[in-house]
Protein backbone atom coordinates (compact mmCIF):
# COMPACT_ATOMS: atom_id res chain seq x y z
CA UNK A 1 0.00 0.00 0.00
CA UNK A 2 0.87 3.35 -0.45
CA UNK A 3 2.05 5.44 2.44
CA UNK A 4 3.48 9.45 2.70
CA UNK A 5 7.07 9.12 3.46
CA UNK A 6 6.59 11.97 6.39
CA UNK A 7 3.79 11.04 8.34
CA UNK A 8 3.23 7.16 6.88
CA UNK A 9 -0.72 7.47 6.53
CA UNK A 10 -2.14 5.32 3.94
CA UNK A 11 -3.54 6.83 0.60
CA UNK A 12 -6.44 5.54 -0.58
CA UNK A 13 -7.81 5.15 -4.13
CA UNK A 14 -8.58 8.50 -4.96
CA UNK A 15 -5.33 9.95 -3.75
CA UNK A 16 -3.63 7.53 -5.87
CA UNK A 17 -5.22 7.76 -9.04
CA UNK A 18 -5.81 11.73 -8.81
CA UNK A 19 -2.13 11.93 -8.09
CA UNK A 20 -0.57 9.22 -11.00
CA UNK A 21 -2.51 11.45 -13.77
CA UNK A 22 -1.71 15.10 -12.58
CA UNK A 23 0.63 17.54 -14.32
CA UNK A 24 2.36 18.72 -10.97
CA UNK A 25 5.49 16.89 -10.34
CA UNK A 26 4.49 16.52 -6.99
CA UNK A 27 1.48 15.23 -4.90
CA UNK A 28 0.36 16.81 -1.74
CA UNK A 29 -0.37 14.74 1.33
CA UNK A 30 -4.13 14.78 2.36
CA UNK A 31 -2.82 14.46 5.55
CA UNK A 32 0.12 15.96 6.79
CA UNK A 33 0.40 18.36 3.56
CA UNK A 34 4.25 17.53 3.03
CA UNK A 35 4.85 17.17 -1.47
CA UNK A 36 5.51 13.44 -2.03
CA UNK A 37 7.02 12.35 -5.69
CA UNK A 38 6.51 9.24 -7.64
CA UNK A 39 9.26 7.32 -7.63
CA UNK A 40 11.55 7.32 -10.62
CA UNK A 41 10.74 3.01 -10.90
CA UNK A 42 7.29 3.55 -10.59
CA UNK A 43 7.12 6.17 -13.46
CA UNK A 44 9.83 4.23 -15.63
CA UNK A 45 7.10 0.88 -14.89
CA UNK A 46 4.47 3.14 -15.60
CA UNK A 47 5.68 3.72 -18.95
CA UNK A 48 6.75 1.26 -19.97
CA UNK A 49 3.39 -0.69 -19.38
CA UNK A 50 1.46 2.00 -21.21
CA UNK A 51 3.48 1.75 -24.48
CA UNK A 52 2.69 -2.49 -23.92
CA UNK A 53 -0.90 -1.99 -23.83
CA UNK A 54 -0.64 0.33 -26.41
CA UNK A 55 1.13 -2.01 -28.35
CA UNK A 56 -0.94 -4.74 -28.04
CA UNK A 57 -3.74 -2.51 -28.57
CA UNK A 58 -2.83 -1.54 -31.98
CA UNK A 59 -1.45 -4.54 -33.45
CA UNK A 60 -4.49 -6.95 -32.50
CA UNK A 61 -6.53 -4.12 -34.32
CA UNK A 62 -3.97 -3.97 -37.24
CA UNK A 63 -3.34 -8.10 -37.81
CA UNK A 64 -6.58 -9.70 -36.46
CA UNK A 65 -9.89 -9.46 -38.21
CA UNK A 66 -11.23 -8.63 -35.06
CA UNK A 67 -14.72 -6.38 -34.30
CA UNK A 68 -15.12 -2.95 -33.02
CA UNK A 69 -16.78 -4.42 -30.03
CA UNK A 70 -13.51 -6.76 -29.09
CA UNK A 71 -11.24 -3.58 -29.69
CA UNK A 72 -13.52 -1.79 -27.02
CA UNK A 73 -13.52 -4.79 -24.77
CA UNK A 74 -9.80 -5.23 -25.00
CA UNK A 75 -9.18 -1.15 -23.85
CA UNK A 76 -10.62 -1.68 -20.77
CA UNK A 77 -9.12 -4.58 -19.88
CA UNK A 78 -6.21 -2.73 -20.96
CA UNK A 79 -7.55 0.35 -18.94
CA UNK A 80 -7.98 -1.88 -15.90
CA UNK A 81 -4.60 -3.41 -16.09
CA UNK A 82 -2.98 0.38 -15.98
CA UNK A 83 -5.04 1.34 -13.14
CA UNK A 84 -4.57 -1.47 -11.13
CA UNK A 85 -0.81 -1.10 -11.00
CA UNK A 86 -1.44 2.58 -10.26
CA UNK A 87 -3.17 1.12 -6.85
CA UNK A 88 -1.06 -1.64 -5.83
CA UNK A 89 1.99 -0.40 -7.57
CA UNK A 90 2.46 3.23 -6.64
CA UNK A 91 5.63 4.11 -4.19
CA UNK A 92 6.72 7.73 -3.10
CA UNK A 93 9.64 9.60 -2.43
CA UNK A 94 10.58 12.81 -0.47
CA UNK A 95 12.61 14.03 -3.42
CA UNK A 96 11.99 14.66 -6.98
CA UNK A 97 13.22 11.62 -8.82
CA UNK A 98 13.08 13.01 -11.97
CA UNK A 99 15.43 13.45 -14.53
CA UNK A 100 14.60 17.32 -15.48
CA UNK A 101 14.73 17.78 -11.28
CA UNK A 102 18.34 15.92 -11.73
CA UNK A 103 19.45 18.65 -14.19
CA UNK A 104 17.98 21.26 -12.55
CA UNK A 105 20.25 20.88 -9.55
CA UNK A 106 23.52 21.60 -11.96
CA UNK A 107 24.73 25.21 -12.11
CA UNK A 108 25.96 26.30 -15.63
CA UNK A 109 29.49 25.90 -14.40
CA UNK A 110 28.65 21.81 -14.24
CA UNK A 111 28.77 21.46 -10.40
CA UNK A 112 26.38 20.40 -8.33
CA UNK A 113 24.71 23.19 -6.22
CA UNK A 114 25.02 23.76 -2.49
CA UNK A 115 21.10 22.86 -2.16
CA UNK A 116 22.28 19.38 -3.91
CA UNK A 117 20.50 16.38 -1.25
CA UNK A 118 22.50 13.52 -1.86
CA UNK A 119 25.48 15.66 -0.99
Amino acid sequence: MTRCTNCDEKWTAKTKIKGSVTLDRHIICPECGEKQYLSAKFQRMSIILVMITSAVLILTSAFFDVGVSFIVIEALLLFLINIAYIYFGMTLTDTDETMDAFFERFEGNGKYKESHPYR
